[in-house]
């Protein structure tokens, strides 16, 4: 399945705040950046980040569903957001 994982990241601090969307093509990619941020690991000319939402994308057959990270045996696992049946 070709999939690719779309992140929506606010950046900076205050009134100084801007929204970027961000692909990445393995979800281990995710993971290290959803550790990166969980952890405030940034280095000195990076501003500080906070993930809005993650998409993850199915070009085959053109689906789109919200993930979010969660923690399972210590290590950081992307699932399927429940939806609710309002949407």
């Amino acid at each position: 399945m070709l999939e690719r994982y779309l992140v929506v990241i606010e950046e900076g601090e205050g009134h100084l705040t801007d929204d970027r969307v961000t692909m990445m093509e393995l979800e281990s990619s995710v993971r290290e950046f959803v550790g990166k941020v969980a952890a405030n690991n940034y280095s000195l000319h990076e501003a500080p980040q906070k993930i809005k939402r993650i998409y993850k994308v199915d070009l085959v057959y053109g689906r789109i569903h919200e993930v979010e990270p969660v923690l399972e045996d210590m290590k950081i696992v992307l699932k399927k957001k429940p939806t609710d049946g309002n949407q």
